[in-house]
């Protein structure tokens, strides 16, 4: 991640963030991802006078450069309730325990840490092996016990 001032004074009016991203996998435009809504929250939050942040994707492997401009006036107060709520949810997560409260999404748990103790991850790897009949082409048949060739 490079975080670019365009001013040259310690007063930035606008401002911008590049992520590049070697992934296979294509990630959604700065302008929906939450990852890059964050990073402008950041630099508004970083810089109280900065009006701008451009927010720049490059994805190498897809020859994509995407760039979204966010503004202060316009989007901080959207960006704040989203990810507050986000907040909130894992807050209420912690303390409860209520798994209805993850926001899962296998593309994006494919990475995750918590795979393992994660009952919605779990949920849908029972569900993936039944459906694709995994399970079955796991169990070795047994047909001669005497004669194991």
């Amino acid at each position: 991640i490079i975080i670019l001032s365009v001013d040259e004074n310690e007063n930035p009016k606008a401002a911008e963030m590049i992520d590049f991203k070697f992934g296979k996998r294509e990630v959604d435009t700065p302008e929906e991802n939450i990852q890059f809504r964050a990073y402008a929250l950041g630099l508004f939050l970083e810089f109280p006078n900065l009006e701008e942040a451009r927010v720049r994707l490059i994805q190498p492997y897809h020859a994509i450069d995407q760039t979204f401009t966010f503004t202060r006036a316009r989007d901080l107060k959207m960006i704040q309730t989203q990810i507050g709520a986000i907040i909130k949810r894992r807050e209420k997560y912690l303390e409860t325990k209520d798994p209805s409260l993850l926001a899962t999404d296998p593309d994006n748990c494919e990475y995750c840490a918590h795979q393992a103790s994660c009952p919605i991850w779990q949920q849908y790897m029972v569900k993936l092996a039944n459906e694709s009949n995994v399970l079955a082409t796991l169990v070795l048949p047994i047909q001669n016990l005497d004669d194991p060739e």
